[in-house]
């Protein structure tokens, strides 16, 4: 990490890609959010992150079709929004685990 700046910056759920020394692959895994520390090394805090092997694809699916379906259901303008935060993190959190899950966990460094 040679002439970076130090760095703390907080994560959203998403796909993280990790290519270890000396790894012409990237593996994948899918992690809730959290925040990444960068300084002499990078350090990654999360609540929960998944390799793909360890995600059930279909009930991530079935999770996600649920937040949409109540989603839909509850647009109105007296609805918490809170509530309505939630199921849209739901359903970016399971976008998120189908897509590792399908990647296999990894890819090819360009």
């Amino acid at each position: 990490m040679a002439n970076h700046s130090w760095a703390c910056k907080l994560l959203n759920a998403g796909a993280l890609w990790i290519k270890e020394k000396d790894s012409k692959e990237f593996k994948g895994a899918a992690v809730s959010g959290g925040f990444v520390d960068v300084m002499e090394e990078i350090v990654i805090y999360t609540d929960a992150a998944e390799w793909h092997d360890e995600i059930d694809a279909d009930r991530a699916e079935e999770t996600k079709a649920l937040a949409e379906q109540w989603l839909s259901e509850h647009t109105g303008p007296d609805e918490d929004p809170e509530e309505v935060k939630e199921a849209k993190d739901v359903i970016k959190r399971q976008e998120v685990r189908v897509k590792i899950s399908k990647s296999g966990g990894s890819r090819r460094s360009r």
